[in-house]
């Protein structure tokens, strides 16, 4: 598998946002739907982790995060290598709360559309098997995010 290189920092709201592209990036397209809902995620991460800066350039921020999961996603041979990398970016997330945050932004992604696909719902599978969470929970807890 390529080595990426990492310059996320352990919990940082870069590693967060880059969870839940990652999600909505699994099912190798970005609706438009989903598009316009990035931003919006992100601005929230950010105000949850008292990190927003109204001075910031969220857009490029964004379109930043977006294209480092892109570039790592497309240079991927296998699903094993997919799982790997999704390991490498979960270990990144150790925080508790941090990884609740990761899932309800990709949920809130994911079903701008109107629709969660089985790739985008098997992908996030794959995160809650690594944090050892329950994705029927993280389901019940988008009925009423906090984001």
């Amino acid at each position: 598998m390529v080595d990426f290189g990492d310059d996320y920092d352990d919990n940082s709201s870069r590693a967060v946002f880059r969870v839940a592209l990652a999600v909505a990036f699994s099912d190798d397209l970005l609706d438009h739907e989903e598009q316009a809902k990035v931003e919006e995620v992100y601005r929230g991460i950010l105000v949850r982790m008292d990190e927003y800066d109204e001075d910031g350039d969220i857009e490029e921020e964004c379109e930043s995060i977006a294209q480092d999961v892109m570039d790592a996603l497309a240079d991927l041979d296998s699903d094993a290598d997919r799982e790997e990398l999704y390991a490498e970016w979960a270990e990144l997330v150790t925080d508790p709360d941090m990884q609740e945050i990761a899932l309800v932004a990709a949920l809130l992604i994911s079903a701008e559309d109107a629709d969660i696909d089985p790739e985008e719902s098997a992908c996030m599978s794959v995160f809650c098997d690594i944090w050892g969470l329950d994705l029927e929970d993280m389901l019940a807890s988008f009925a009423k995010p906090d984001l």
